[in-house]
């Protein structure tokens, strides 16, 4: 049609979030480290610095969980084998409300300890 749009955006910038079981698997279940990818393939964890339980419901519902509002989190290092093996990529992030697009993060880190979603 001549009237419709066509849009050029920018690169994407958004990271994508998915949960670790034990066995560095996609978790089966709503519990497991927390693994940020960035859209250039870059992926590791998170930090523990500043989190809340306002930003694990942000990402509790930005990875489709239905009932985020129960969204918990912990960091005592029980997933330390996973975590070793990865860089942290996501650090102070700290978000306004419950939807990922209200939340800042740097991605440089200084941290060490990782958080866990459940």
């Amino acid at each position: 049609h001549s009237e419709d749009v066509v849009l050029r955006c920018g690169p994407i910038i958004h990271p994508t979030f998915t949960l670790l079981d034990r066995n560095n698997n996609i978790a089966s279940e709503n519990y497991g480290l927390l693994i940020v990818t960035y859209p250039d393939g870059t992926a590791g964890t998170v930090c523990d610095d500043g989190f809340t339980t306002t930003n694990a419901i942000a990402i509790c519902q930005e990875m489709g969980f239905e009932e985020f509002e129960d969204a918990s989190w912990e960091s005592d290092g029980s997933f330390m084998e996973e975590q070793s093996s990865l860089p942290i990529v996501m650090d102070n992030l700290s978000c306004g409300g419950y939807d990922f697009s209200s939340c800042d993060f740097a991605t440089e880190h200084n941290c060490g300890v990782m958080m866990v979603l459940q």
